[in-house]
């Protein structure tokens, strides 16, 4: 990563936290302002560092130099780094923000890790690696085929380690997102099947004798416990027919479509249905003499 590239990673860490209009300068001639935003009223002129060592007083003295040609009233400086003592008095002094140690969000780099430490790493993985390389091909001739396939494929998978951890990792991190997703998707619904019994006792029963020949073919042969059934819903989901009525999905998805079909139900919410003025008016001239 080089400055340019640091300036929108502080611009993405900028709207992440709630500022607006974060906008990028031009790449030269930006004088001391390499980002601008907004936040609670204020316009900030900031001043991007991507140091390997602690931020100076200089970059202080830029941002407060550029924050009056950009029309702003607040300054900030942003670095991967820290801040020397000097600069913090300065910034103090003249009320500019730090913020330090601003890095991409979560995510590791190797080239972060001190220079000796990345030096021990990758001097180890090379041993490791020439050391397995080795001993693969000093494979004992009198070792069983698969054998000597087990020992070259793990040894190149090892070798080709940096390439595909990062992929890998990615992918069951996905995995688990969507394995989480439709955990949500199944409370869901099973909050909306609960909303549907918990308003049965308010509502109206429907006379279910006048209730079967709305009935679809597919329940011809049970039409009187169907219909029994489904008057003692006031709210019908596939789920709910499907325990009341003991069957399958097919069978309540066309109860569903019959009944919407002659206006004895409307949706209220996604699959989700209620009783109409129509079908509670079923048969009440019998009911009333």
């Amino acid at each position: 990563m080089d400055g340019h590239d640091y300036e929108y990673l502080v611009a993405k860490y900028l709207r992440g936290h709630g500022y607006t209009g974060v906008k990028v300068t031009k790449g030269s001639g930006d004088f001391g302002v390499d980002v601008t935003a907004h936040r609670a009223g204020h316009k900030y002129a900031v001043q991007c560092k991507y140091y390997s060592s602690p931020v100076s007083l200089g970059a202080i003295q830029e941002a407060v130099a550029g924050k009056a040609l950009y029309n702003c009233d607040r300054a900030m400086v942003v670095t991967n780094s820290t801040f020397t003592k000097a600069a913090r008095e300065l910034a103090n002094a003249n009320n500019v923000l730090l913020l330090e140690n601003v890095r991409s969000a979560g995510a590791f780099r190797f080239s972060q890790l001190p220079k000796g430490v990345r030096i021990f790493l990758l001097g180890a993985y090379l041993f490791a690696a020439s050391a397995l390389f080795v001993a693969m091909l000093d494979i004992n001739k009198e070792q069983p085929f698969w054998t000597a396939v087990y020992n070259v494929v793990t040894t190149m998978t090892f070798m080709l380690f940096p390439l595909w951890i990062g992929p890998a990792i990615r992918g069951v991190k996905k995995l688990f997102q969507l394995i989480y997703i439709k955990g949500k998707i199944r409370k869901v619904e099973s909050t909306l099947d609960q909303m549907a019994v918990s308003t049965q006792s308010v509502q109206p029963k429907i006379n279910a004798s006048a209730l079967q020949p709305f009935l679809p073919i597919e329940v011809r042969d049970n039409r009187d416990e169907f219909a029994n059934n489904l008057s003692e819903l006031s709210v019908l989901t596939t789920s709910a027919i499907q325990r009341k009525c003991k069957c399958g999905n097919n069978c309540a998805y066309a109860v569903l479509q019959s009944l919407q079909v002659y206006g004895m139900i409307r949706e209220i919410r996604q699959f989700t249905y209620e009783w109409t003025e129509k079908a509670l008016l079923l048969g009440a001239e019998g009911r009333n003499g």
